[in-house]
């Protein structure tokens, strides 16, 4: 495993998201262990940042955003 860090997930449960030396990052509910989401970035990921938001709905929401080798990126985990 390369990074690791806690996201607040849909009505803020806590997430799980990883990455691993194939560039994967997996979101996972660390009460089950059930992966909830897989992103393949080709290279590995070197770190992680959560960026809460409010949607346009009024709802609070949280980005993934990811970054490594292969460039960035930023997921909606809810």
């Amino acid at each position: 495993m390369q990074t690791m860090v806690v996201v607040p997930g849909p009505g803020g449960r806590p997430l799980l998201a990883t990455s691993g030396d194939d560039g994967t990052v997996r979101v996972l509910d660390p009460l089950t262990g059930i992966e909830i989401a897989r992103v393949v970035m080709g290279a590995p990921v070197t770190s992680f940042s959560v960026v809460p938001y409010t949607n346009a709905a009024g709802l609070p929401r949280s980005l993934l955003a990811v970054g490594g080798a292969a460039g960035v990126a930023a997921f909606d985990v809810g």
